[in-house]
């Protein structure tokens, strides 16, 4: 059984989690990237150059493709710290999206980035193409002339990017389709790792040994004296902070509202704690239901902060609380003790397993394990498993013992 503190012992559902071709893509769409997979590899062929070795000494420029969301960005940062060390002369630029890009332009890694929004990643969105902006940076991106063009997470929309930077080397998994756009396609080791492990892999290439590294992220002291002046404005004072997430991208990932508001209760009442909401200005409808539900005053900065504010915030923190969001990984970057709450999902690759750490969901789902956008059972069958007792009992026992 998939305990509920994130201990796995269901061998039986690891070996059904082994890497797929497309292990992260809906079912639904498997069909067609299959298609456009087979389509590829007859006309790209001309510019595959697989066997051809990358010359390490020879590297003197790289692009590394962040574009992708907030959880990733965060999950990469030690792998692209080895990257840097092993490159200390090398100029290192990375490419990022909308979602990304504001927490990318913090690390130290990278001489320059460039903004990219992805028309493929707005199509799949619903939002109408920027055909010319895309255009547009691609050129300024392939005037660099890079030698390499790295992907950590690899797939069909980025592997796209790394074909059009017209680096001489493509590296990447793949595993989400695309690799008829690459020179080097990055093997997946078939034993089922965290996301931090499976990033690394693609860093053998380069003759670093993939493990699992250590995360960071980054603010300033502006960002930090912002924290404290909106903690101290809001009430906040000597209390010890626990700092709620209770968006998420998707629906059905989303634990309950209420349930936020009566764990916040329990804390304020038995631990006394403060309790802050956090998220982008789209999280402030279920941060509002949570604050409405709670007989405990919360104080609800979604969408009145920036990103790396609400890094800066989440670092003070006694715990944090929240759905499998980016900002989950920001705190386990942080070092905060994490309580993650999943459903959709795949906690055994995408939770954090620290000793403070938490993680709550319910393993009796025949689908786990499931796909990481939506539930297979209707009304959210799997979240609303977690009940607000047991959260606490768990926080109690484990972040929050009574001396």
């Amino acid at each position: 059984m998939v305990k509920k503190n994130g201990v796995n012992t269901n061998y039986r559902r690891v070996r059904q989690m082994l890497p797929s071709k497309y292990e992260l893509i809906e079912p639904r769409f498997r069909r067609w990237l299959s298609v456009v997979d087979a389509a590829g590899s007859v006309l790209f062929w001309p510019w595959r150059a697989g066997s051809r070795a990358i010359d390490l000494d020879a590297v003197r420029s790289m692009l590394v493709v962040c574009n992708y969301g907030l959880g990733d960005a965060v999950l990469s940062t030690g792998c692209l710290r080895a990257l840097r060390e092993r490159f200390p002369k090398a100029r290192i630029d990375a490419v990022a999206g909308p979602r990304s890009a504001e927490i990318v332009k913090t690390f130290p890694y990278f001489h320059h980035v460039f903004e990219v929004d992805h028309p493929l990643y707005r199509w799949r969105e619903g939002k109408p193409p920027r055909r010319r902006e895309f255009a547009a940076a691609m050129r300024e991106i392939r005037a660099q002339r890079y030698d390499v063009c790295l992907d950590l997470l690899g797939d069909l929309a980025n592997c796209w990017l790394a074909f059009r930077s017209g680096a001489r080397h493509r590296l990447a998994h793949a595993s989400m389709g695309g690799g008829f756009l690459l020179t080097h396609i990055v093997p997946r080791d078939g034993a089922r790792r965290t996301q931090q492990a499976i990033l690394a892999e693609p860093l053998a290439l380069f003759g670093i040994e993939p493990r699992e590294f250590p995360l960071e992220v980054f603010f300033s002291d502006s960002d930090a004296s912002r924290a404290a002046e909106v903690l101290r404005d809001g009430g906040c004072r000597d209390r010890p902070l626990a700092v709620f997430a209770p968006g998420a991208l998707h629906q059905a990932k989303m634990w309950p509202a209420d349930r936020f508001g009566r764990l916040a209760d329990l804390l304020a009442r038995e631990r006394g704690m403060f309790v802050c909401l956090v998220g982008a200005a789209g999280d402030r409808a279920p941060a509002e239901q949570a604050a409405a539900h709670g007989a405990t005053p919360m104080l609800n900065l979604c969408g009145r902060l920036a990103l790396t504010e609400t890094v800066a915030l989440i670092s003070r923190a006694r715990l944090f609380v929240g759905n499998d969001t980016g900002l989950m990984h920001v705190a386990a970057a942080t070092g905060v003790p994490v309580v993650q709450l999943f459903g959709p999902g795949l906690p055994e690759r995408f939770g954090h397993h620290g000793p403070h750490d938490l993680i709550f969901f319910d393993p009796r789902c025949a689908h786990h394990p499931c796909s990481p956008y939506s539930c297979r059972i209707p009304d959210q069958w799997c979240m609303k498993n977690i009940s607000v007792e047991e959260v606490f009992a768990g926080i109690c026992k484990k972040i929050l013992p009574r001396e």
